[in-house]
């Protein structure tokens, strides 16, 4: 299966919760309009890319990212 690395098209869907996993939803992205960018190229915050790095198609996962990180 493909992975996530430098000059790869990611494409996913995601839930952004604020205040971790039983927090407020903020925003939600499905698969009909996918979030789509080149990875590796500093087109997001570092830690949503250092978080997906060598994940694969289909991979579920979670994490948090600390204010003083995101926009």
């Amino acid at each position: 299966p493909m992975i996530i690395s430098e000059n790869k098209v990611v494409s996913l869907v995601y839930q952004l919760r604020e205040g971790g996993d039983q927090g407020e939803v903020v925003e939600t992205v499905e698969a009909q309009n996918p979030f789509v960018f080149l990875f590796g190229h500093g087109n997001v915050i570092p830690g949503f890319e250092d978080n997906l790095r060598s994940k694969k198609v289909g991979d579920s996962f979670a994490f948090l990212i600390a204010s003083d990180e995101a926009y």
